[in-house]
């Protein structure tokens, strides 16, 4: 790596929390972070209120919130239709910040990221994310560069393959580690073959490790799994960081925290009691109400799982796999004419069934559709937490409370939190449960939280400083600011100008400009129908999607 020229480098640790990056890089557990961080500015980094990677890395790399951007989950109702699709880059209507410095002849190399594909044309190189399909698509710009980290790289990974049964922890933990080392080797040869100006390279193992296995997290018998992936992963970001010449700048960054997940809420089983969402009369209904009561497929898997007979039902024809898996109540069972709300996505989100935006929708006036919202939200507030009796939603905004842009039609009309995010919504209905709210699903004891970490380490910025009050809108603005570039009027973030030292701030005056208008690349195709099934596996895999 040229020494020439100086270089920012981003390096993302998806799902790293605050507070256990802070107490490990203290007690040893993490050496090459604890140094990182005591020649750095350290501090919490603010996610997005629904702590999503798709939102929160898309707002990272845009400046901006979901309302201008478009992303709002990992799935959309597509329009016209009630079917939930997979979120992929044809979906985000902003510019990037790779695409500001790429007019600015900078170049720019981008590894990683969520929604990022199909590939996007760029100045240098894009490797695309865990939401690509497979490994035999194309996920490359340039396109010759796939074959030649397939060629490179053995074994090159999107995610872990070893689905977590508990008991059998080892099987995860050398999955995730395989993983985590092939993506650290396909950056080396990205290293070798492209010395650029700017460099972003995300790595998501550390968020799939909490999902299945942060009940280990203070258990002394099996904490060991959880430092071993923290330490794989604290000597590649060291490994990468030595890749650079001295004067390169870093940051080191988390798009949200993790924490213990205690619960899931079947919030459409609650509106469902509310009388706001109908149900089909059919036969149909009475047989997938008692698979979901007696929980037949999903006892069925972790049954064989147990007995190492996972791969097996793996194997089995899609078809097959895709119908156990919609065994329950799904949205092709809601009665669209009596449904008034409905909710899909991840942690809380509620949308009304207006006339005009869905297919079938009753909510026809304005005032009818806030009058609506008004009493969820007062219906919400009256939820009892099921462990103590106080209140279960711990916060709930409207959607231009939280959302603003031109694509604030297609957010959710409410968002709330459950029980401070210690609750995630549920894929199923739940009707046939006892309560709305019941045990976590898919082996699950961890999720996320909205505090992540911030590390800058390079000669214009702070050394043993702090920074406090960081956002996820922040990064991009700050950024452009530090590579002498003018910054969109139309970023939602502020500069994190107490970050940089004295002299630096004296010397560099911020410019703003407005945004060339956004343009879809012309070789946007989306996904397949069979790539679109392949991720949406994944996702559901982690309760992402429906």
């Amino acid at each position: 790596m040229s020494g020439k020229d100086e270089k920012i480098v981003v390096i993302g640790l998806d799902g790293a929390p605050f507070d256990v990056i802070s107490k490990w890089s203290e007690n040893g557990i993490l050496p090459h972070l604890k140094e990182v961080i005591e020649k750095s500015t350290f501090g919490c980094l603010r996610s997005s209120f629904l702590p999503t990677s798709p939102i929160a890395w898309t707002s990272i790399v845009s400046g901006k919130n979901s309302g201008k951007h478009n992303i709002f989950d990992w799935g959309y109702r597509e329009k016209g239709t009630y079917k939930i699709r997979a979120v992929n880059s044809t979906n985000i209507k902003t510019t990037f910040l790779w695409d500001i410095l790429n007019k600015k002849k900078k170049t720019t190399g981008i590894f990683n990221v969520p929604i990022t594909y199909p590939p996007i044309p760029v100045n240098g190189f894009l490797v695309s994310g865990f939401d690509t399909p497979n490994t035999n698509v194309c996920f490359t710009y340039p396109e010759d560069l796939t074959p030649r980290i397939k060629g490179h790289v053995k074994d090159y990974a999107l995610s872990y393959q070893e689905s977590y049964t508990p008991g059998k922890e080892r099987l995860f933990i050398d999955d995730l580690k395989s993983v985590i080392k092939a993506k650290k080797e396909a950056i080396f040869y990205l290293l070798d073959h492209f010395d650029l100006d700017f460099y972003l390279f995300v790595l998501m193992e550390l968020d799939h490790l909490h999902h299945k296995m942060w009940r280990f997290v203070n258990d002394q018998a099996k904490a060991d799994y959880i430092y071993e992936v923290y330490r794989l992963m604290d000597e590649t970001v060291g490994e990468i960081m030595g890749r650079f010449p001295d004067n390169t700048t870093f940051f080191i960054i988390s798009d949200h925290g993790a924490g213990p997940l205690e619960g899931i809420m079947y919030i459409n089983k609650w509106l469902y009691q509310l009388g706001l969402l109908g149900i089909k009369e059919n036969p149909s209904i009475f047989l997938k109400t008692l698979l979901e009561k007696t929980e037949f497929f999903s006892k069925t898997y972790a049954a064989c799982s147990n007995l190492g007979l996972g791969k097996i039902l793996r194997s089995l024809p899609k078809s097959i796999q895709e119908n156990a898996a919609t065994s329950f109540i799904s949205f092709e069972d809601i009665d669209w004419k009596k449904t008034k709300a409905y909710s899909f996505g991840r942690f809380g989100q509620i949308y009304i069934n207006q006339k005009g935006r869905e297919p079938q929708g009753i909510v026809e006036t304005k005032k009818e559709c806030e009058d609506l919202v008004e009493h969820i939200i007062s219906e919400l507030s009256r939820i009892q937490d099921p462990d103590n009796g106080g209140k279960a939603i711990t916060k709930v905004y409207r959607k231009d409370q939280v959302y603003s842009g031109p694509y604030l039609e297609d957010a959710p009309d409410i968002l709330f939190e459950i029980k401070g995010l210690k609750y995630n919504s549920s894929v199923k209905f739940g009707l046939k449960k006892d309560s709305i709210f019941d045990s976590p699903e898919f082996f699950d004891s961890g999720t996320h939280r909205r505090e992540g970490i911030f590390i800058a380490q390079g000669k214009n910025i702070k050394t043993g400083s702090s920074v406090n009050e960081a956002t996820i809108l922040e990064i991009a603005p700050t950024l452009l600011y530090l590579m002498g570039m003018e910054i969109p009027i139309e970023m939602d973030g502020r500069i994190l100008e107490e970050i940089f030292t004295e002299e630096f701030r004296k010397n560099n005056i911020p410019c703003y400009t407005k945004e060339v208008a956004f343009s879809q690349p012309a070789s946007s195709a989306g996904y397949s129908d069979t790539e679109e099934q392949e991720v949406k596996k994944r996702l559901k895999s982690l309760g992402y999607l429906e």
